[in-house]
């Protein structure tokens, strides 16, 4: 029920507000294919890590050296939504990281992502919850987690109206790392299972990385570790 209120929602939106950004992101020139889900082919396994501004990008742009570091075989694929959030990521990343605009959260545009890449991790910054992006990619691993997660009190006060939203897309969390010990209850009353809510800090300071359970440490597809 839940799958088709947000599918409707996210159609009707895309018809109202979507479809007008795209018609002007194609006469500028300017991420058209990448928002409809035509992100680079990656070959192999990619974790993907989603930011959305400036702020999340610099986030990244910390921990993406770590992840290099500790899975050497994997790709990485940085979305992000702004575009001054993606050339600030070209900026600080070069070719450490594919780099594009994230595609709108539809199932037919995830879809046609999902076709060109091949997850075996994803990585949400702060408050990016895209109930589409992650329910489809938990279809390919279960390896899904927030960091840095942040519920700002104006948040909260119209999410919990949205309650069973919240219960179904962070069911599909693996480890949800919060900021502050505030935003973390704030996330448990929205619906995240307790036992996969930590309290981390401020991962910009990224000391904190390195001993963040289930993020930096082997990761396992089937019997083998990878």
């Amino acid at each position: 029920m839940i799958i088709l209120f947000y599918t409707l929602i996210t159609t009707i939106l895309f018809l109202l507000g979507g479809l007008p950004m795209l018609l002007f992101t194609m006469f500028c020139g300017y991420g058209l294919s990448e928002r409809l889900g035509f992100i680079p082919r990656l070959k192999g396994q990619v974790i993907w890590i989603h930011t959305s501004s400036v702020g999340e990008v610099r986030l990244a742009a910390i921990i993406i050296p770590r992840l290099k570091e500790k899975f050497p075989q994997f790709q990485i694929l940085l979305t992000t939504i702004t575009k001054t959030g993606k050339e600030q990521a070209c900026k600080l990343l070069g070719d450490s990281a594919v780099i594009s605009f994230m595609p709108l959260d539809h199932q037919i545009f995830m879809s046609i992502a999902l076709r060109r890449i091949r997850p075996v991790m994803l990585i949400l910054t702060e408050s990016e919850l895209w109930h589409n992006m992650i329910r489809m990619v938990s279809r390919v691993t279960p390896h899904i987690f927030m960091i840095n997660g942040r519920v700002y009190s104006k948040t909260f006060n119209w999410a919990r109206w949205f309650k069973l939203y919240f219960i179904e897309t962070l069911a599909y969390f693996q480890l949800l790392l919060m900021k502050t010990q505030a935003d973390a209850q704030r996330l448990i009353l929205l619906g995240a299972p307790p036992h996969r809510v930590k309290v981390l800090g401020d991962l910009k300071f990224a000391q904190k990385l390195d001993s963040s359970p289930g993020i930096i440490k082997p990761i396992s597809s089937g019997n083998k570790t990878i």
